[in-house]
């Protein structure tokens, strides 16, 4: 990390009794959920609104997102504020090496082991109930840190008006050849951009890119349907979702602000351009933006509370790691494992979620290469790149099985391994190819960049070509054939539920007419703020 700082000894303290506090209360607080298949993986479907909704903003607010977000803010500004997903593993250890001033790839690994070792720990022995509440505490001490560290920050800047005057001006005193690359770009205060080939973020991506990543997130997303499914009844859930919402407005002013200031308090830092130089500052020659956030814990906290910092953000690196693993060995567990094992029982279904667990832990220690070799000097770019590879077959499944009753089981089956085949292989091309880092030959970026798609379509309105109607030579499905796997059939009762699904949903739909108004009502209210603050920064 070249001339970095480093914790001290009493940061360090903080951070091992800050982990010993939280994973003695996980375990503590599911003590009574973890006997039973209900209990471990949908926490006995009793959870509050309150850590519902503190678990689902931790569960998608990690280490990818405090460093992700704050260095794509850093290298262009605050259009980053418009996404938000995860990274994690990586992102954790990356935070780890270079606050212990360490930057080997030795020790990257040492770190994944020890967030592994800790993430695998409490998914096994607790389940949802205990990376539920484990949620809530963390929520409380990230957004309480990452207040204290902004309100330290816009300190030192100079406030708000100081970071917008000094932004456009921090560039490192060494940049490349290629300087272009290490210039703010002149939009930054600004979402929604144009679609110039050179532009990483264009408002076509921002409205319709990102709206179908979040159709495919926050509706069918494990992680986050698992924690609405853990809800005492339908309120709970809505009102869980909604205090995520209003939670989920503080990343524009605790990560992006902050990761802007970030450039400008220590330009030659995180906005360097040269290879060589950047490999000597944080290990990764295509740029320095994803240390962004850590420099600003480092160098501005003082002893002590840079260590509770540190903690916060493996805090999100738990938090994360949790919900995946307790998320995806419930998917292997009830939806695979018992097709073929159809007798199984509860403590053998225990057993094999357990193991899930420990399988995920090693295929996510061998993916973090494929990671160090994504070729994005931002890792913000690799989590939205691989989103918009997979998610948009998912999105459209989901959204035709609710507007479109003919949806049927093989429909949505094929359309799912299509989508997904046709996203891997264009996953394989770009991280078989990565762009050259800044300073390099770029004769390539005019197609790399183009974004051509978004204006396919509006050309070809000037087609001369004759159109011919085909739905009329198409023999559709009779009635018998669209209820054969379709929705109707499970909503008939005809398809069996799983064990886990196995609730009477009378008293889970059931809503107070006064609790439901009050949802309601804050949900329009929160939906009002946020299209105020994408209007006031469009």
């Amino acid at each position: 990390m070249g001339k970095g700082a480093s914790l001290s000894w009493w940061d360090l303290v903080v951070v091992v009794l800050y982990f010993v506090v939280v994973i003695v209360f996980g375990i503590w607080s599911s003590r009574k959920n973890r006997g039973s298949v209900s209990g471990y993986f949908l926490a006995a479907r009793d959870m509050h609104w309150v850590p519902v909704g503190a678990s689902l903003f931790s569960s998608c607010i990690g280490a990818a997102q405090f460093v992700g977000l704050a260095g794509s803010a850093a290298a262009s500004g605050i259009a980053a504020a418009g996404f938000e997903l995860g990274a994690e593993l990586y992102a954790g250890a990356l935070f780890i090496q270079l606050a212990l001033n360490k930057t080997s790839d030795e020790w990257l690994y040492v770190s994944i082991l020890i967030l592994l070792g800790i993430a695998a720990l409490f998914t096994i022995t607790g389940g949802l109930t205990a990376v539920i509440w484990t949620d809530f505490i963390q929520t409380i001490l990230m957004i309480g840190g990452a207040v204290v560290l902004m309100g330290k920050t816009f300190y030192e800047v100079g406030g708000l008006n100081g970071l917008i005057e000094k932004y456009p001006y921090a560039i490192a005193h060494n940049i490349s050849s290629n300087d272009s690359c290490g210039k703010p770009p002149s939009n930054y205060l600004h979402l929604f951009r144009s679609i110039e080939a050179s532009e990483a973020f264009p408002w076509t991506g921002i409205i319709f890119g990102l709206t179908i990543s979040s159709i495919w997130y926050w509706c069918t997303d494990q992680v986050i349907v698992q924690r609405t499914l853990a809800s005492k009844n339908l309120s709970h859930a809505k009102a869980g979702c909604i205090l995520a919402s209003y939670i989920k407005i503080f990343p524009m002013f605790i990560l992006i602000l902050p990761g802007m200031a970030a450039r400008v308090l220590f330009p030659d830092r995180i906005g360097c351009t040269d290879p060589e130089e950047c490999k000597a500052i944080c290990g990764n020659e295509g740029g320095c933006t994803n240390i962004a956030y850590i420099e600003l814990v480092i160098r501005l906290m003082p002893s002590g509370l840079a260590g509770l910092m540190v903690s916060v953000m493996m805090a999100a690196v738990m938090s994360s790691l949790t919900s995946i693993f307790n998320s995806s060995s419930t998917i292997f567990t009830i939806d695979i494992w018992t097709r073929f094992r159809k007798q199984a029982t509860d403590k053998e279904l225990l057993i094999v979620g357990r193991i899930t667990v420990v399988v995920l832990v090693a295929i996510s220690t061998i993916w973090i290469p494929v990671l160090q070799n994504s070729g994005n000097a931002t890792l913000f770019d690799y989590t939205q790149s691989i989103t918009s590879f997979l998610a948009p077959s998912i999105c459209a499944v989901f959204i035709l099985a609710i507007f479109w009753p003919r949806t049927n089981e093989q429909g949505a089956f094929w359309g799912l391994m299509i989508g997904l085949v046709i996203g891997m292989i264009r996953f394989v091309v770009q991280f078989s190819f990565p762009p050259p880092p800044c300073g390099s030959d770029m004769m390539s970026s005019g197609f790399y960049y183009t974004n051509y798609l978004f204006r396919l379509t509006f050309w070809s309105r000037y087609s001369t070509k004759v159109r011919r109607r085909i739905e009329n030579h198409i023999v559709g499905p009779n009635k018998k054939q669209i209820e054969n796997g379709g929705r109707k059939q499970f909503e008939n009762g005809e398809v069996k539920k799983s064990r886990i699904e196995e609730v009477d949903f009378a008293s889970i739909l059931k809503e107070d007419p006064k609790t439901k108004l009050i949802v309601d009502c804050n949900a329009i209210f929160c939906l009002c703020v946020i299209v105020f603050i994408w209007g006031f920064f469009a």
